[in-house]
Parts: structure tokens; sequence; C-alpha cells
């Protein structure tokens, strides 16, 4: 694609794009939530609504099994100062780990261009965390198993969702994304789709899903 069309396609999605973000703050009712996310999706949603991050986990992601480690011991992690640069990707993202023993999970700081930067960031947007209007937010890719998909199902959270690649009847939480299926998960449904410029995620009511507090 020449250059021009490329410049061309990229100012018709943002514009869209701002579009869609001036509607979804207006339809945004509630102004108190922390979207606790496995992985961009959250910061993505924050961005849309136009609201500040109030939650730790922007920019980044973790593997399945630390991210059901770190939602049913929420209360030790936000009190866990210890965070500790433990490296790079082979493509040069910083690596974290937070907590101690067992009880210590990785982050992986994708979109940080170095590991002081992340911790800090980490550090004051979990001070923002509020406990009484938490929104955990998860994808069935990053080696979630169908036993922890039925696990984060099954957790006493009134506000969850598990966004999946195919088809999940067996769990209640589960918003199938359409035409977003990677190797029998979830591909990347922050990618903006062509022909309708949206974010392959925006399928989802998440505005609802924000305003909702019962």
């Amino acid at each position: 694609m020449a250059d021009w069309l490329k410049h061309g396609v990229r100012k018709l999605r943002d514009d869209l794009e701002q579009h869609r973000i001036k509607k979804y703050q207006s339809r945004l009712t509630n102004q108190q939530f922390s979207i606790i996310s496995s992985n961009c999706i959250g910061g993505v949603m924050y961005h849309l609504v136009g609201h500040r991050f109030d939650s730790p986990t922007i920019n980044l992601w973790v593997n399945s099994d630390d991210y059901l480690r770190l939602i049913t011991n929420l209360d030790y992690y936000r009190h866990c100062d210890i965070l500790t640069d433990t490296g790079e990707t082979d493509d040069g993202h910083p690596i974290g780990r937070l907590g101690e023993g067992d009880q210590s999970i990785t982050l992986h700081f994708t979109h940080y261009p170095d590991f002081r930067t992340a911790k800090a960031a980490w550090m004051r947007r979990m001070k923002r965390l509020d406990m009484q209007h938490l929104y955990f937010v998860t994808t069935d890719r990053d080696g979630m198993t169908e036993e922890q998909m039925i696990a984060f199902d099954h957790l006493p959270f009134k506000h969850k969702v598990l966004f999946v690649g195919r088809p999940h009847p067996e769990i209640a939480c589960a918003f199938l994304i359409p035409h977003c299926e990677e190797n029998g998960h979830l591909g990347d449904c922050t990618q903006h789709q062509l022909r309708v410029g949206k974010r392959k995620f925006e399928a989802f009511d998440f505005v609802s899903f924000l305003n909702s507090k019962i």
C-alpha cells in the first residue's frame, strides 16, 4: 500500500475513533471504576472513555496463571512494594517480578521504555485502585486453559468478562469476539477492523459494562 494511502487510512481511522470516543464519553455515567485487565485491553477501554488510569494494569500483560493469582489476592499485591527488575524480552521490553516466594508474579511491561519507568507507573496507579468498584477483564489467550476459564467464571466478582475467540457456552462470563480467532484462542482484539474502523473488542458494549454497579 502506498504511503499516501496508508496515511489516509490512518487519518480516517483516527477521525472515526475520535467520534466514537465522544459518544462513549457521553454514555459513561459511572466515574468510579478500576479495570484490572490481563493485557492492554483495559488501558484501551480507559482511553476510549477518556478516563484517568485508575489501575496499574496499563500497557502490560500477565499470563493467565499470574492474572488469577493477582486478582484472587489483590489486597496483598496492592500493598506490595517488592517489584524487582528481572531483565528484558528479546525485543527489549522490561520484565518485573512482583511479590516474594510462591506469591510472586511476572509483569511484562510491553509498552514501557525501561523498568524504572514501568515500576513508577505501576506504583503510582496502584495507589489509585478503587477496591469498591473493580471490573475484571481477561482473554482466553496468554496460556489460559479450560480449567482457568472455569475458575475465573466462578470467582465471586460482580463485574467480569472473559473475551474468547471461539464459543464457550459453558462459561457464563465469556464474550465471543467475532472473526478474531487465532490458533484456537482469541487474537489481537485491540486491532482495528479495516471495514468499520472499530477495534475488534468494541463488539462488546464495554460502556454498559462499566456503567453497571449492581
